[in-house]
């Protein structure tokens, strides 16, 4: 999805990003201060300065339990985002009935609720080859 958007119209897509990195950086922004700067992944993430307009796409959330540092930060993220329109794209491998134990009651209500759920049957391709 990413790679069409990127392809027809790259000022469409506002913010890149993989959970990991992201939920990296904003721990190291959060323990520097830092994260109300511009340009802060807490920026790109929540758009606070108002230049991440574009659809932020977040890869690979976690199927692991989130810490509660990453539980605060994804819950403001998605409020920000859903209370101002702004559009998103997340990907996970949680299957939409573990997302409840996965993410917790409120982020899962978010998601199951606002947003629209795409799941895939294919098999994913990375698991297949490391199968091999």
């Amino acid at each position: 999805v990413i790679r069409f958007l990127l392809e027809k119209n790259p000022e469409m897509v506002g913010y890149m990003t993989s959970y990991p990195e992201a939920m990296s950086n904003l721990k190291n922004e959060f323990s520097n201060n830092s994260y109300d700067e511009l340009s802060s992944t807490w920026d790109k993430l929540t758009n606070s300065s108002g230049l991440y307009n574009g659809i932020l796409f977040l890869d690979d959330l976690n199927s692991t339990k989130l810490t509660d540092f990453e539980l605060d930060k994804l819950m403001i993220i998605l409020e920000k985002r859903l209370n101002s329109h702004m559009p998103f794209l997340i990907t996970t491998n949680v299957a939409q009935e573990d997302f409840k134990a996965t993410f917790g009651e409120r982020i899962a209500s978010r998601l199951l609720g606002y947003c629209e759920l795409v799941e895939f049957e294919e098999v994913d391709k990375r698991a297949e080859e490391k199968s091999l």
